[in-house]
């Protein structure tokens, strides 16, 4: 099952993802800067998938944090306009649907997987 793993290694790779997705997203900057949330929504996706709700929601509170720090003007700072707080609170929703759901959607296939190996 997937929340017996070690807590450690599973919020150690949802920060890891979104180091990678940090990374990337510097690494083709100027090509994609108006979509800079798009790999940081996937890196919320794969940590809900392969770790559960909680490394995703660590994920995205991380993915926030460096939206703002990174990408956001003035650059490395943690201040926002309005605006930018708009685009964060979408991000933001967008990213715990997307957690719930993907981490709801792997325990029920993970609860089914269980039934039918205890039905054979």
């Amino acid at each position: 099952m997937i929340e017996k793993r070690d807590p450690v290694v599973r919020y150690g790779m949802s920060v890891t993802l979104v180091l990678v997705a940090l990374c990337l997203t510097e690494a083709i900057g100027p090509l994609q800067r108006s979509h800079a949330f798009d790999l940081f929504q996937a890196a919320v996706f794969l940590a809900a998938w392969f770790f559960g709700i909680g490394p995703a929601l660590g994920a995205s509170t991380l993915s926030i944090l460096a939206i703002d720090y990174f990408f956001i003007p003035p650059l490395n700072t943690l201040t926002l306009g309005i605006t930018d707080v708009f685009r964060l609170f979408v991000f933001a929703a967008v990213a715990i649907l997307t957690s719930s759901l993907s981490a709801r959607l792997r325990q029920a296939q993970f609860d089914l997987q269980k039934a039918h190996d205890e039905l054979e």
